[in-house]
């Protein structure tokens, strides 16, 4: 991650921890973040996100605070901001989760899905289950099965990428076009509306552990005792200190086994989506491969 996205990046999560601080919302810090936090004292150095954890009622509530950040910030921010995500936004977003955006960048993570949003905070929501994984897990792998369905309606294949597949014999790669343009994309809006209805259902979900279905790792890893989350303590992260759950070290160990044995040298690096940045304005799809086209600019920029 280079500097400028860095340093957007970081003033983001400051906004938004005084954003949820005027809004009353909890959260913590959370997956390869909270790492960060505990091994680094701020970010991975090789890691280029910052994902938090939201309480399911909290979350609620976040969403419906769209378009509002400034004016329930009260003045307080140092940036723009809003929240994007399939329960949020009209344009089609490919991921599950909400992301809290700067409004004066420009991402575009991957090209087969044409979504532009800012530098951006994850918030995972986190929801109630009960011990039995088994059920969570068979939840969970409907989940995904929903969004990625619905993923699949707006997915974009080119002609050109199509008829080479065609003559390389890659039946699969055709097959999964057809599928995606002639069965999928004229089913968008149920496909999403199912979505949806699965993720406002999880409102009403009780027991006494706690999961992030939204997360891809197996339940077995994301799924833990409600009390390990009951309470939160404050870590050092970059210049700021923030929430980590009570039992953090415990998720953390659940989820990534040593988290503080650092991985090997080849294995540090990012695995998010860069097709292209821009951390100075927001550019719309249009712009971007205009710009692209006309070799103004490299599929990712600086």
């Amino acid at each position: 991650m280079d500097d400028r996205h860095k340093e957007v990046l970081l003033r983001t999560m400051r906004d938004f921890m005084k954003f949820c601080g005027k809004a009353g919302l909890r959260w913590y810090l959370a997956f390869g973040a909270s790492i960060g936090a505990v091994r680094h004292k701020g970010m991975i150095p090789w890691d280029d996100d910052i994902d938090v954890y939201m309480p399911r009622a909290d979350y609620e509530r976040f969403l419906a605070m769209k378009g509002r950040i400034g004016e329930i910030a009260g003045g307080s921010l140092e940036g723009e901001y809003d929240i994007f995500g399939p329960r949020v936004s009209s344009e089609d977003m490919p991921f599950q989760i909400t992301k809290f955006c700067d409004m004066n960048s420009s991402i575009w993570e991957q090209e087969r899905y044409p979504s532009v949003y800012g530098v951006f905070i994850d918030v995972f929501p986190l929801d109630n289950c009960t011990d039995d994984i088994q059920s969570a897990q068979r939840f969970k792998d409907s989940y995904h099965q929903a969004f990625k369905h619905y993923r699949r309606s707006f997915r974009r294949h080119t002609f050109r990428a199509w008829i080479d597949s065609l003559k390389e014999g890659n039946l699969h790669y055709c097959t999964s076009t057809l599928l995606d343009l002639f069965y999928y994309r004229p089913r968008k809006k149920s496909l999403k509306e199912r979505f949806i209805a699965m993720d406002k259902s999880l409102s009403g979900a009780s027991g006494d552990w706690l999961i992030t279905y939204a997360a891809y790792s197996d339940a077995s890893k994301v799924a833990f005792p409600a009390g390990w989350a009951a309470s939160s303590t404050e870590v050092p992260f970059e210049n700021m200190s923030v929430p980590v759950p009570s039992g953090n070290d415990m998720i953390l160990r659940k989820i990534y086994g040593d988290y503080m044995q650092l991985p090997a040298k080849f294995e540090r690096i990012s695995n998010h989506g860069q097709y292209f940045m821009d951390f100075t304005r927001r550019m719309t799809v249009d712009e971007i491969r205009t710009e692209i086209d006309k070799g103004l600019r490299d599929k990712y920029s600086g």
